[in-house]
């Protein structure tokens, strides 16, 4: 624990404990905050500059999948968990006399993996190798000169997990520093050491999901405990989209019923939208033979094709959906002039006219 000491002190800092929060299990998606890590191609070039290119795709799901994936590469580099159990670093095993670096080819993955750059020399196991370490620790250190707004500057400009902010509570130390996590729900934990700085941090408010408990209200034991890092709940219930606006010691009733309002409503504007196209198109076509008068729109070949192919996809027969629609009845029913809808059942459709016959297949 380094937290041993023999004499007279009033604390004692161990220092990082380095706990491990990620393993060769920990899935991709799961990594930054529950943002996962983006697909694309990774290139490795070691020290004596020989290359390989690691595809990250949906195959690779866990951190083991992607370590075993680059140590079956051809560059001569070693995959593993780093000693900080925070991530994967990447050694040199080529002991050539460049640099290994870690590059992104198409995406942001090696970014994402906080591999992205070059080597730094570290001495692992008695050995000194070149180490590319995918941390996913920030260090800042803080000069004697700077201030809390440099501190609040630096935190926010790492591009990391979480947003700074001072606050002023006007007291006789009015300033203290304000610390959020960029995720919602128990992706959002972050572990701040601030102790070399003397500053003491207070948690006030715990990363956690949400917790949706479904099923019988006086039935603890028959409820089923649902998370979500987020607010919303999607698919509980099978094409239901849940949000959540507040907690409640009581149950909720949800009810769910299907409803044709909207489909209704949309189909008599579809309608009513067409007809007057139907008007306007009459109008501006028409031709008076009397007086030999033409319309701006007469013999227009546009026009002329735009009325064919609406008809067609208004009143045509397509085979496979109207036929599972018409319950294989395959009855057809003539009607004439402007549009209407029929309703009742599943079928409906719609026809138009302009003083010609128009078949339409129902059921």
């Amino acid at each position: 624990m380094n937290i041993a000491v023999d004499g007279a002190v009033t604390a004692q800092n161990s220092g990082d404990l380095r706990q491990r929060i990620v393993s060769e299990n920990t899935r991709l998606a799961d990594l930054n905050g529950g943002q996962g890590v983006h697909e694309g191609r990774i290139r490795i070039t070691d020290s004596s500059g020989a290359s390989s290119t690691i595809a990250v795709t949906s195959k690779i799901e866990t951190v083991g999948d992607l370590v075993r994936e680059i140590n079956r590469a051809g560059s001569r580099v070693y995959a593993e968990l780093n000693a900080a159990g925070d991530g994967i670093w990447i050694r040199d095993a080529a002991g050539g006399s460049g640099t290994l670096r870690v590059e992104d080819v198409d995406s942001t993955a090696a970014a994402d993996l906080h591999l992205l750059g070059t080597s730094q020399t570290r001495e692992i196991d008695g050995q000194t190798v070149q180490v590319v370490d995918g941390s996913a620790t920030y260090r800042i250190d803080i000069g004697a000169g700077e201030s809390l707004d440099d501190l609040v500057e630096r935190i926010n400009s790492l591009g990391g997990p979480l947003r700074a902010m001072t606050v002023f509570d006007g007291s006789t130390r009015p300033y203290r520093l304000s610390l959020t996590s960029a995720a919602s729900g128990s992706a959002g934990a972050v572990v701040v050491d601030a102790s070399e700085l003397g500053i003491e941090c207070r948690e006030i408010a715990a990363a956690r999901d949400a917790l949706l408990a479904l099923g019988e209200a006086n039935s603890a034991g028959a409820n089923v405990l649902i998370a979500s890092r987020s607010n919303v709940f999607d698919e509980v219930i099978a094409g239901v989209r849940l949000e959540i606006h507040g907690a409640s010691a009581n149950p909720v009733t949800i009810g769910v019923a299907s409803s044709d309002i909207d489909l209704a409503a949309n189909m008599q504007a579809f309608v009513e939208n067409y007809n007057r196209f139907r008007e306007s198109l009459l109008e501006y076509t028409k031709y008076d033979a009397e007086t030999d008068t033409r319309a701006v729109l007469t013999g227009d070949a546009t026009a002329l094709r735009l009325d064919t192919e609406l008809s067609y996809w208004l009143s045509g027969r397509f085979r496979g959906w109207l036929d599972r629609v018409a319950g294989g009845t395959g009855r057809r029913h003539e009607r004439r002039r402007d549009a209407f809808v029929r309703r009742g059942g599943p079928q409906g459709a719609v026809c138009r006219g302009r003083g010609r016959r128009q078949e339409v297949l129902h059921g």
